[in-house]
């Protein structure tokens, strides 16, 4: 009886005017945690109800010494959210982009909010909360990154590792079935913000087979995990070639596919192995696989494992380097490494740019010179006509330089003879100065006049004597003055 009385109770006061119960709704804030100062942050206002929404206003606050308002999801295009719609909504969202001015911690909160229930129209009882927003430097961002860069488990499904898994080893090893062509690699990094390479499902070719996992910490420095998984062969055949040990590959599949190229079979030690060959190249290809689980061609001729097979792409030619013919216009025979492969060459100098090699011409069979560049691995048809048109250039150039330099000698030589004949034969050898009487007399008459006095005839002659000394200083410095001018 209680119980009936209680229900009717509460369906009076729902009927009664002004016992409506108010919906409830809220509204969130959301954004970046931490923001490079000078970048953009996004922030989100959501506004959310269990019951249709008719109309809503609400207004966005934030501090404009940190956030530059730079595009906004509101109707006025500012920060004020106002609305209504002719048929309820439980949700709506506005997008606003700000660019950070200045380093610290900020809030964006939403203010002044209403909202009503589009079917009573009554208000809704709202609750709002606030996003912090950290802006830092580049600098001080950086050095909150997390340098962890472990693995927190490395598995092989299905399979143990050996040796069991640690963070602090960095290789382990598997064994499986030769009928088990692929498995999953399984590995968990340690710390959230770090990334994982490498694992995920895998195909095993026969032999060994060696996959990395690599861990990139947030900070930028990684670790690698080396997993290596053995396939195992069916009868192994191992072979030498150099100081290489490998196994010849035993499957098709699993051999690098190469242009002009079909496939066959050979018997090697009375097995049965898959090679490639070519009628153009007259080359048989056999598989070689080494520790790692690379696999690499290497050309097979009577019985024997030769020198490894590497092409080079073009524009419009595949070539295979191979050794080189001989070539006496040729100097400075070098070895070049193309692709590992250590290709005879002719080259300048170690400095030299590019190289000249000999190759053949997978498509057509045709061997010949190529000019290949050491840089970039590009490579063209080499030009011997080209060559001898650039000698014979040089070869005239050089004859005109000669006679050149064969005018400007007779030139010189015309000149040096004009200067010779200008200034009359020269004498080197100390020459005498001729002691007459009539000079003395003239010049004893020239010292009387000047003089103006009686000398005695001692201290005329010594008067004398000093001006032929003076006179033959003079001749002296003048011819040593000529003898300059003719060496000149």
């Amino acid at each position: 009886m209680k119980r009936i009385k209680r229900i009717l109770l509460l369906m009076m006061i729902a009927l009664m005017p002004g016992f409506a119960y108010a919906a409830n709704g809220s509204i969130s804030v959301s954004a970046s945690n931490t923001v490079m100062l000078g970048n953009t942050v996004t922030v989100t206002v959501k506004l959310s109800s269990g019951t249709a929404i008719g109309s809503w206003e609400m207004d966005l606050n934030y501090d404009k010494s940190y956030l530059q308002l730079t595009k906004s999801g509101a109707e006025s295009g500012g920060t004020r959210m106002a609305n209504s719609v002719t048929s309820g909504i439980k949700s709506k969202s506005y997008t606003f982009t700000f660019k950070t001015l200045k380093t610290g911690t900020t809030k964006v909160s939403v203010g002044s909010y209403l909202a009503y229930d589009f079917n009573t129209m009554s208000q809704i009882s709202l609750t709002s909360s606030a996003k912090s927003i950290s802006i830092k430097t580049k600098e001080q961002i950086e050095a909150t990154y997390s340098d962890n860069a472990n693995l927190s488990s490395l598995s092989v499904e299905g399979y143990e590792l050996t040796p069991a898994f640690n963070k602090d080893t960095l290789e382990y090893n598997l064994d499986v079935e030769n009928d088990i062509e692929k498995v999953t690699i399984k590995a968990s990094k340690a710390d959230g913000n770090a990334t994982v390479a490498g694992d995920g499902e895998v195909e095993l070719a026969e032999g060994p087979n060696k996959f990395e996992i690599v861990v990139t910490a947030q900070k930028g420095n990684n670790k690698k995990y080396v997993l290596n998984i053995n396939r195992k062969e069916l009868d192994p055949i191992k072979v030498k070639v150099g100081s290489y040990d490998y196994n010849i590959v035993r499957k098709v599949a699993d051999l690098p596919v190469v242009s002009s190229y079909t496939n066959s079979t050979i018997t090697y030690e009375d097995k049965e192995v898959p090679v490639l060959t070519s009628d153009i190249t007259g080359y048989t290809l056999i598989g070689l696989k080494d520790e790692d689980g690379n696999v690499s061609l290497h050309i097979y001729k009577d019985g024997n494992i030769k020198e490894k097979y590497v092409e080079l792409n073009g524009s419009d030619k595949v070539i295979s380097p191979t050794k080189l013919k001989k070539a006496s216009r040729f100097s400075s025979l070098t070895i070049i490494d193309i692709k590992d492969l250590g290709v005879q060459g002719y080259a300048l100098n170690k400095k030299s740019k590019t190289a000249i090699i000999y190759a053949v011409d997978v498509k057509t069979g045709k061997s010949t010179y190529y000019q290949y560049n050491l840089k970039d691995g590009s490579f063209m048809l080499y030009d011997d006509e080209l060559l001898e048109h650039s000698n014979n250039q040089i070869t005239n150039y050089r004859y005109v330089m000669g006679g050149l330099i064969g005018v400007i000698l007779l030139l010189v030589c015309v000149l040096i003879f004009k200067g010779k004949k200008d200034k009359g034969p020269k004498d080197y050898k100390k020459v005498e100065v001729e002691d007459d009487e009539e000079e003395i007399e003239e010049k004893e008459d020239d010292l009387d006049i000047t003089a103006n006095v009686e000398l005695s005839r001692k201290e005329k002659k010594d008067i004398l004597k000093e001006t032929k000394r003076k006179a033959k200083e003079e001749k002296k410095a003048e011819k040593e003055l000529q003898k300059d001018d003719f060496d000149f």
